[in-house]
């Protein structure tokens, strides 16, 4: 999303092509105005090199036609035709081969939709064994699989390479997390050093993990010489992610107490490219390498001052750990100066337990609580903080008031920007666990919580719980009602019945097959909670599990649309 500044009589937005760029499309928003090209095109940004559009151009083309015209049936013939163009152009083109081959396949039946099955299957085969193992061909093989429908051969692919190629990238990869998953400390540190020895010199790269994993392992384990071996392995990193990695390992340093001037170490060199600390989320593919998104320039800002402030923070319990009293605590105030981010405030919450000051162990972490409401964790060490400062628990439920006033006047604030303000689509063939039909009088005059999920998701798993909260607290008012409707994408009704929530939850579950529930609803991901006023419009949304904040955001709308009504 680009804002749009005003020259004139016209509004001008800028950017830089990055170097993967091939194709894009996109409208102009005002408040809840979206203007197109047409009804059913956006407008559009093709890239040409030398006169000609470039790999991939006219294969994004034919994707964006589904969110360009929905389910229009011309769709599937204009794909084609852009695919054909693809192909002519660039006839290597291995995404755009199987996904041709996938067109054909839905417009063919029989033995003619076998034929086609079979093609695509052999394309991914020679992509596969060009260069088993490789990652880049793995993302591709494995999503040709998911384009033709066959999922399940997604563990067979693995299997694969884990028995006959175990010494390639991907092969070291499956290694590395079964090693990972293996319960028994020592057990799994033999593992790991077991694969180090047979890993030849020209594979190192791909073994970071497992000198990673050993670090941690013999770091708990007081190792010094072993610790900083395998610290001394790692290879400099160039990824985004560099400098969490160095706070993560000073950290584990100074949770064990060990190598503590290495862990110092870290920290500051974290702190020097604190301007390179991630912001916004980072995609990366083997074809592109990493692709940063766009970040206003106060966000980035932020996050800088946060990298640094976590840094400094991270080096005051460091040195504090050396024994160094008053240099951690200039540390300490030069961090929380630069920026009162909640790892930031976190570390001054250890701090002042670390020296035995209660009271501002407790200021700094009831601030932190303020700030991130789903900080369960925060909220018991509040507590505890204030329990030791005050020697009681007097005045606590005073305390938590504030917080939860606080939290309350910050979401209301928030809700009130996102209101949509539109007219909520049907739902076709909704019904409930038994099978029987939902209709749209059933909502009528209520507020509706709407809650996508499908079995197969893990974040609507983790986010359930905090569903449930907030479906106890409104279950008795008449004047709300809860659908937790399965999102119509690859599960079946026998799916919804069969899953184990239906015994731990008290909130209605509800299925339908309904493939557009998306296109209608304006969502892509799961979960995806929708709140509806009493008039069939939808006045919030909430895309994606945010954690535990997810309980007061809801609960708050609902309480929002509540007092509006009366």
């Amino acid at each position: 999303r680009l804002p749009m500044t005003r020259k004139g009589s016209n509004w001008e937005a800028a950017f830089k092509l990055a170097r993967y760029a091939t194709y894009a499309t996109f409208t102009i928003e005002s408040g809840n105005k979206v203007q197109k090209a047409a009804p059913d095109k956006h407008y559009a940004v093709p890239v040409y090199e030398n006169g000609q559009r470039i790999f991939s151009s006219y294969l994004y083309e034919s994707y964006s036609l589904g969110a360009q015209m929905g389910k229009d049936p011309r769709v599937p013939v204009m794909q084609a035709a852009l695919l054909d163009k693809e192909l002519a152009i660039h006839p290597d083109n291995y995404e755009a081969k199987v996904r041709l081959l996938f067109n054909k396949m839905n417009g063919s039946s029989g033995k003619e939709k076998e034929k086609y099955r079979k093609q695509a299957l052999d394309v991914m085969a020679a992509n596969f064994y060009s260069n088993p193992g490789n990652m880049g061909l793995m993302n591709k093989t494995t999503m040709g699989y998911l384009i033709i429908g066959e999922k399940t051969r997604l563990d067979s692919i693995r299997s694969v390479v884990r028995k006959k190629y175990p010494n390639t990238e991907y092969g070291y990869e499956l290694q590395t997390d079964e090693i990972r998953s293996i319960a028994d400390t020592e057990k799994k540190r033999l593992a790991a050093e077991a694969l180090l020895q047979k890993t030849p010199a020209k594979d190192a790269k791909y073994i970071n993990d497992l000198h990673e994993l050993l670090l941690t392992i013999y770091a708990q384990k007081k190792d010094e010489k072993k610790a900083l071996y395998h610290l001394r392995q790692i290879d400099q990193d160039t990824s985004p992610y560099r400098g969490e990695a160095y706070l993560r390992r000073a950290n584990t340093l100074l949770q064990n107490d060990i190598l503590l001037d290495s862990a110092v170490a870290l920290t500051e060199r974290a702190y020097s490219i604190a301007a390179d600390f991630p912001a916004g989320v980072i995609r990366f593919f083997p074809e592109t390498g990493y692709i940063l998104p766009y970040v206003d320039p106060a966000v980035k800002m932020q996050v800088e001052q946060a990298a640094k402030a976590n840094s400094l923070s991270l080096e005051a319990l460091v040195k504090l750990k050396k024994g160094a009293k008053e240099e951690a605590g200039k540390l300490l105030a030069e961090a929380v100066d630069i920026s009162t981010d909640a790892k930031t405030l976190s570390n001054a919450g250890i701090f002042f337990r670390e020296i035995n000051n209660p009271e501002k162990a407790f200021k700094v972490t009831k601030k932190l609580v303020m700030e991130k409401q789903e900080d369960t964790a925060a909220q018991r060490m509040m507590k505890e903080d204030y329990f030791a400062w005050k020697k009681s628990g007097e005045g606590w439920d005073r305390q938590m008031t504030e917080v939860t006033d606080y939290w309350r006047t910050r979401l209301l604030v928030i809700l009130k920007k996102e209101r949509m303000n539109k007219k909520s689509p049907g739902i076709e063939r909704l019904v409930t666990l038994k099978g029987e039909a939902v209709t749209p009088s059933a909502m009528e005059g209520k507020i509706v919580v709407i809650d996508f999920w499908a079995t197969w998701c893990l974040p609507c798993m983790k986010e359930m719980p905090y569903v449930e909260a907030v479906y106890k607290k409104y279950k008795d008012n008449p004047r709300v009602m809860f659908m937790i409707v399965n999102s119509g994408s690859g599960n079946t009704l026998e799916d919804a019945r069969g899953w184990s929530g239906n015994q731990t939850y008290s909130f209605p579950v509800y299925y339908t097959n309904d493939k557009s529930l998306g296109e209608k609803f304006g969502f892509s991901v799961i979960p995806t909670t929708l709140i509806i006023d009493g008039k069939g419009v939808i006045q919030f949304r909430n895309i994606g599990f945010e954690g535990p904040v997810i309980e007061h955001k809801i609960g708050t709308a609902i309480d929002l649309l509540l007092s509006e009504k009366s």
